[in-house]
């Protein structure tokens, strides 16, 4: 049984130090702006996500991060909007895209198309304490 203990072990932390590594070489400005998220300030998060889009210009997690940036910040809440269409243009049901675009779109003052994004992650996740506070911070 050693040798199978020795065996799982070692797959699994293969498994988890692995895409870490791999993320380090391929995408260098995304993995410093994940790595010091709590320790840098919103314009050297907005210059890693900017650079990491211009270098790899298909990696929508990066283009869902500025767009969420921007939404805390209450800033470039159109190009937010913009960027996260991008995103779910090609993830189209991903919940933390849409749940960002209803954020911007609250920003925007678009309540009406926020409560229609919310309402349509109620329908696949009507169990969702968070969406059904979204729901009411959205009403009248």
């Amino acid at each position: 049984t050693i040798p199978s203990i020795v065996m799982h072990y070692t797959y699994n932390g293969a498994m988890t130090i692995l895409p870490v590594v791999m993320l380090m070489f391929s995408n260098p400005s995304y993995f410093e702006y994940q790595v010091n998220y709590f320790q840098i300030d919103g314009q050297q998060k907005e210059t890693l996500l900017r650079k990491t889009i211009q270098q790899h210009p298909d990696f929508f997690d990066a283009y869902h991060d500025l767009a969420e940036l921007y939404a805390q910040e209450k800033r470039n809440l159109e190009e937010a909007l913009d960027l996260i269409n991008r995103g779910l243009e090609v993830y189209p049901d991903r919940y933390m895209f849409l749940n960002t675009k209803a954020e911007v779109l609250y920003q925007l003052g678009r309540y009406d198309e926020a409560q229609r994004v919310i309402r349509g992650l109620l329908e696949r996740y009507p169990d969702d304490p968070n969406l059904k506070k979204w729901l009411a911070r959205l009403r009248p």
